[in-house]
């Protein structure tokens, strides 16, 4: 087990420094400091589809079950960033 658990940890790390994951982090922080920070915390807060993607997370959590985890991030990861980005663009 701890060998798959290190493979898919090592595989990770691959696809995250071969993709543009920390480019996309370095611009949502950089938008968020320089936009107010409260509107955007009450946008994050009360945005519906955030709190029901953080629920599928949170269930998979608590089933400790690693595998379950990890298909939740997958279905929901880009949902959650495209909904914090209209919440750090927001006017």
């Amino acid at each position: 087990m701890k060998a798959v658990f290190v493979l898919v940890l090592l595989l990770a790390i691959i696809a995250i420094s071969e993709s543009s994951l920390l480019n996309t982090f370095g611009t949502m922080v950089s938008g968020l400091l320089r936009a107010d920070i409260m509107d955007i915390i009450n946008c994050i807060i009360h945005n519906d589809i955030i709190i029901a993607d953080l629920n599928v997370i949170i269930d998979a959590i608590l089933k400790k079950d690693f595998n379950a985890v990890i298909v939740a991030l997958s279905q929901v990861v880009m949902s959650l960033k495209d909904e914090i980005t209209k919440c750090i663009n927001n006017p």
